[in-house]
């Protein structure tokens, strides 16, 4: 009897991505997690580069958040012709800092074993294996396949129509930004209704419309253009939920937004530490901006608490995956440097925040203390306003000083200064990296204005002083200031990206922060500088320039022999030196004049 030959296992196929006119030519909708992404395993570049093509299609190279957007990939990975391919993990800002070029958190670790290792210490760009999925640092200039994923706005509220444009009809023009950001203003558009937008890839201008193809019936090909158009089904983004003014906080706690928080000063384990804040009613903190850590710290600070504190994340329930022990979600992540590393033979699976603000993975046996978050109550009112010790109603207390963020009296600088006056203060003068992130949790709650501080080189340009007098021990310039073309006074951003010093002019009409003294507390005297004395080069090294407490070397060299910052910084280096700061014009005038340098 004849019998049939055993039929082999057909291969499995390439399964069909799924197209959404969300996405766009090339790209692939992944219908769980809404994300579009685009795998290129034929065009061989750089991270940069690669990232730059992400950028220019509304994307970034692609962040990882969890388990099951690492199968969907791992899933695509296997039918793809390239052994690496870039995703957006990366150290470039601070080697061992690992951030996503998308801004996501860093919530989810999948690092092949022994990684990162930062190989020849030229290893600062992540590359995901094909094979399994998991993932290496590698030097950035290598070149191979990338995967591209955008999410936000360009998909949720656009569809893109590629190598086209509309002609005319354009409202506003952006200049040196991405389709993610023109996505974003045509969104939060008021003196228009923006409904689309034509994206130029190689002058990375968009032009906003209030008019769409179908309206106009006239879209052009142009291989340089991509147009998007609103879906108008997308309805607007509801308004951030507040609460009335008769909800707060109880006594001994601190208010933030709609929470309220409390410092346990007690060493607990961190299941300890979470037990005693639901008793209290709430749970250990979570923590969903910048603005809310810098909070935290500083209530912290406040309490007289120096070690570490116990917060609520942790990979408990899945090694390398973190989650709040409050349900709510991972938006934001402020890693220590080198972290999170699970060290140890026990493992460091709960997370505690550091006296900086960063955060550090630990063993959930460690005994600390913790902060535990609770939602405001609606309480009776009460015959005496509840204020914070030694501030004023409305006040923010930190230490000596008590803050007030008017955001009602946009004035000039000057003016801020008269105001803050009238209520006993002046503008914020900032002294350190702690009162620094005072201003900038305060301002996170705001929705974008810009605020008065009391910085200003109005007395000698260049030369920035506060104006209640004290001496300036810290700066927070936001990248490309101080710049005088903007103007002499200085002001600070608020919303999501929050405190950041810019120069501004001083006639521009801006809310602003007020500090005075707070009651009952002490300032430590200010210590002023010592007066002058005549410079001497005793106490350095033979060629070197000496200015007060330190010592200056010039090195003129050939242009054939000139160095690169970094290398500057390392030739420094090796002599047990910095390159060079300069605190005032008569200390920069004095060590040129000497090395006869103009």
């Amino acid at each position: 009897m004849l019998q049939d030959r055993p039929i082999a296992d057909a291969p499995t196929p390439e399964p069909t991505p799924v197209f959404d006119p969300r996405c766009g030519l090339g790209w692939e909708l992944d219908p769980t997690t809404q994300n579009c992404y685009l795998f290129s395993d034929t065009d061989y570049l750089s991270w940069a580069d690669a990232e730059e093509v992400c950028n220019k299609d509304g994307g970034n190279l692609a962040s990882i958040q969890g388990v099951e957007e690492q199968t969907y990939i791992n899933a695509r990975l296997k039918y793809m012709n390239e052994a690496t391919m870039w995703i957006g993990a990366n150290d470039l800002s601070v080697e061992g800092g690992w951030q996503w070029s998308d801004g996501g958190p860093f919530r989810y670790l999948n690092w092949n074993p022994g990684e990162p290792n930062n190989y020849d210490g030229n290893e600062h760009c992540t590359e995901v294996f094909a094979s399994n999925g998991k993932w290496n640092d590698d030097s950035c200039d290598e070149k191979m396949g990338y995967i591209c994923k955008k999410t936000g706005y360009i998909t949720s509220h656009f569809t893109v129509s590629p190598n086209l444009y509309l002609p005319g009809n354009d409202n506003f023009r952006l200049r040196g930004v991405y389709p993610d950001e023109c996505a974003r203003a045509c969104v939060e558009e008021t003196s228009f209704d923006c409904l689309s937008f034509d994206y130029n890839k190689p002058t990375r201008e968009c032009d906003l419309s209030d008019t769409t193809g179908q309206l106009s019936g006239e879209l052009i090909t142009d291989i340089n253009f991509d147009y998007y158009e609103k879906m108008l089904d997308v309805g607007p983004d509801p308004d951030p939920p507040t609460l009335p003014p008769s909800y707060r906080c109880d006594e001994g706690w601190a208010g933030y937004g709609s929470y309220c928080y409390q410092v346990q000063n007690v060493l607990q384990s961190m299941e300890e530490a979470r037990t005693r804040c639901r008793t209290l009613g709430g749970d250990l903190v979570s923590i969903h901006n910048k603005g809310e850590n810098d909070f935290v710290l500083n209530t912290v600070k406040s309490a007289g608490v120096s070690s570490p504190i116990w917060t609520g994340l942790n990979d408990l329930t899945l090694q390398s995956s973190f989650d709040w022990t409050d349900g709510s979600e991972v938006d934001f992540t402020w890693w220590n440097t080198g972290e999170p590393n699970n060290y140890g033979d026990k493992g460091e699976d709960c997370v505690e925040m550091y006296g900086n603000g960063a955060w550090n993975d630990q063993d959930c046996s460690d005994r600390v203390p913790s902060v535990c978050k609770i939602m405001k109550k609606d309480l009776p009112p009460t015959q005496f306003p509840v204020t914070p010790s030694g501030c004023s109603l409305g006040w923010v207390a930190y230490q000596y000083s008590c803050y007030y963020v008017e955001t009602d009296d946009k004035v000039k600088w000057s003016e801020a200064i008269d105001k803050c006056g009238v209520k006993g203060g002046d503008l914020m003068s900032i002294a350190d990296r702690f009162e620094q992130s005072v201003l900038a949790s305060q301002l996170g709650l705001q929705d974008g204005q810009m605020f008065w501080i009391g910085f200003s080189d109005l007395a000698s340009p260049g030369e920035y002083t506060w104006s209640d007098g004290s001496p300036v021990t810290y700066t927070h310039w936001d990248q490309g200031m101080p710049d005088n073309s903007n103007g002499d006074c200085v002001a600070a951003t608020s919303g999501v990206v929050a405190g950041m010093w810019q120069d501004k002019a001083c006639y521009d009409e801006l809310n602003y922060v007020c500090e005075k003294g707070r009651i009952g507390f002490t300032a430590p005297p200010v210590t002023q500088p010592p007066p002058p004395t005549q410079p001497s080069n005793q106490g350095c090294a033979t060629g070197w320039i000496g200015y007060g407490n330190n010592c200056f070397r010039v090195d003129e060299v050939p242009n054939s022999e000139t160095l690169f910052w970094v290398d500057a910084q390392q030739h420094c280096r090796n002599m047990g030196a910095e390159l060079a700061s300069f605190h005032s014009g008569d200390e920069e005038d004095y060590v040129k004049s000497q090395a006869n340098v103009m």
